[in-house]
């Protein structure tokens, strides 16, 4: 399946949860979804998209807001967090033994239940340590997290494959999925 009926298919606008136009576009506010020039797909809403902050004055907003402010304060604070982790994410988190063993088996017993024409979502993917041995075995991957650091990381192990889908966006939940999604 190419990007476009991909995002088409699967993904709604963020911010007003329309429907996205085969052209890539949301029906309702007219924001594009296409591909950035990093190849990842920005689904991030636009009341996240002040990156300009620092980690602690970040942290001071979530612990003096209450409610939903929180909440998206909370969000916030880990995009920041692992965007400034992203250059040693992999030494730290992958290179250790036992979690290499971890991830191949876990690899290995997801490729041998998705058929060759399948599609696994990988929410908040990082670098992509647990989805990128998947890509090579040529299942489609579908990545999203809120780091975009995280996700350049991703794309440059990964090279120019045709069968994985990176976006910088929340993890889907009832409000960003799209409503009229058909199973893959």
């Amino acid at each position: 399946m190419r990007t476009t009926e991909l995002l088409h298919s699967v993904l709604c606008c963020p911010d007003c949860e329309s429907g996205i136009s085969p052209s890539l576009l949301c029906e309702r506010c007219g924001r594009s979804f296409a591909p950035g020039k990093d190849g990842i797909v920005d689904a991030l809403p636009k009341r996240m998209k002040d990156e300009s902050r620092e980690i602690a004055e970040i942290q001071s907003a979530a612990e003096s807001s209450s409610g939903e402010t929180a909440a998206a304060e909370i969000v916030n604070f880990e995009r920041a967090f692992h965007d400034k982790q992203a250059t040693y994410y992999d030494e730290i988190h992958s290179d250790l033994e036992p979690i290499k063993t971890y991830i191949r088996r876990l690899n290995e017993e997801i490729h041998s239940l998705t058929p060759a024409s399948g599609i696994v979502v990988d929410l908040c993917c990082g670098t992509g340590k647990s989805s990128l041995p998947l890509v090579s075995f040529g299942v489609t991957v579908i990545g999203i997290d809120l780091s975009r650091e995280m996700l350049r990381r991703y794309s440059a192990k990964a090279g120019t494959r045709k069968n994985l889908l990176l976006i910088h966006g929340e993890a889907p939940g009832r409000r960003s999925a799209r409503k009229n999604a058909q199973p893959l």
